[in-house]
């Protein structure tokens, strides 16, 4: 047990996930060990925080998906590539759900599983899954817009580590 998390359980009472300020302590203990380049340790804070989030707000609330999104990015940096993308795929799921398939939450989260597929080391994957990204911000965004800009230059790369014809 670390000395932060000693503070967390002094303080907040056992029922703390009733509460939505002892969640956000949950969250901000999760941030600071992910600072403290703790991601294993960010990691098991962000479960905890998904899992009270799951309880409290339900599966389909968007500050939900987001503990998913913030525990694929710490399970990532602690090197476990198979729970980050399982994470990601919830994110995406969830996204759908509410926000639609081309919003530009879900266009991003969708960009997050396809670097992640071919991080994987599946790059056929990951170029296919952006080149329909790709055309995805065309129509959404707009062929001007920054992210749309920065999907090109990550539908090349991929392209390219796949052996396929730049777009």
């Amino acid at each position: 047990m670390q000395r932060g998390d000693l503070v967390v359980t002094e303080v907040l009472p056992p029922e703390r996930d009733r509460f939505t300020d002892a969640l956000t302590t949950i969250g901000v203990l999760a941030h600071w060990r992910e600072e403290a380049g703790d991601h294993s340790g960010a990691a098991a804070a962000w479960k905890e925080l998904l899992a009270a989030r799951v309880r409290v707000l339900g599966p389909d609330h968007l500050d939900t998906i987001a503990a998913w999104e913030l525990l694929a990015s710490s399970l990532g940096k602690a090197g476990d590539l198979e729970g980050a993308a399982a994470a990601v795929e919830e994110v995406v799921a969830g996204r759908v759900r509410l926000l639609g398939w081309e919003h530009p939450d879900t266009l991003s989260a969708r960009g997050h599983l396809a670097y992640g597929q071919g991080m994987a080391g599946d790059a056929d994957a990951a170029a296919t899954a952006f080149r329909q990204l790709l055309e995805d911000y065309f129509r959404v965004l707009g062929p001007e817009h920054p992210d749309t800009c920065v999907m090109l230059e990550y539908t090349a790369y991929w392209q390219a580590r796949a052996g396929k014809e730049a777009p």
